[in-house]
């Protein structure tokens, strides 16, 4: 039976955080309600131990925007590209009370926390790698692979892993987490840059997705 009253609750919670967000201008007006379905649904299927995470996710990246003195604000797609999989594991765990779908909603906010600050420190430097054309280039197109911004991404893998509680799938949660930021990169240099219609979003989507599938797969099979 659904609480109701929590939910409300979570729902006001969210709003406020989102409204802050909005006037920040971190958020644009559509992504304000892309974050409040985003925020509400979390908060109520998981509770702290999925809101920590998520705000961590999202000040940590702001922040890191705000160091680069190049702020983005976020819209209802950008906002769900990064947030739909983790509301699909939040609510999954709610209904079976499994923690593995925990585990895969780390994976998948983790993923998005990697990439986030690999792109936002990444930036901030001259030099990237071309993983297509295999040599090092001016930073800035799609894809591209420097070293802060590797070691950036891999910090926050890990930090991602730190918010399941438990060690050992704390180390698989950096692990996946880390794995769907190169294939973030890879999707984004080989598909993103041939295909007009593949945005950032669906990349987004797709190497959140491919994280995921294959931890699944991976846990699913012992």
């Amino acid at each position: 039976m659904i609480d109701i009253g929590f939910f409300l609750i979570c729902l006001i919670f969210t709003g406020f955080v989102a409204l802050i967000a909005y006037e920040l201008n971190y958020l644009t007006e559509s992504g304000f309600y892309g974050a409040l379905i985003t925020g509400t649904l979390i908060f109520f299927s998981l509770g702290l131990k999925g809101a920590i995470p998520l705000l961590f996710f999202f000040f940590s990246s702001n922040l890191l925007s705000e160091i680069r003195n190049k702020k983005t604000r976020r819209s209802f797609f950008q906002v769900l590209a990064n947030g739909v999989l983790p509301i699909v594991f939040s609510i999954l765990w709610y209904f079976e009370r499994n923690d593995f779908y925990f585990y895969l909603f780390l994976v998948s906010l983790g993923t998005a926390l990697s990439d986030t600050w690999s792109t936002e420190v990444g930036l901030r430097f001259k030099r990237a790698f071309d993983i297509k054309e295999f040599k090092w280039k001016q930073a800035g197109f799609e894809g591209g692979i420097s070293i802060p911004g590797f070691l950036a991404g891999l910090g926050g893998a890990i930090f991602a892993g730190f918010f399941s509680l438990n060690f050992k799938f704390a180390v698989y949660v950096a692990i996946f987490s880390f794995f769907g930021n190169l294939i973030d990169s890879i999707i984004g240099r080989f598909v993103e840059t041939k295909f007009d219609f593949f945005t950032n979003n669906w990349t987004n989507l797709f190497s959140h997705l491919i994280s995921c599938l294959i931890f699944l797969l991976i846990f699913k099979s012992h």
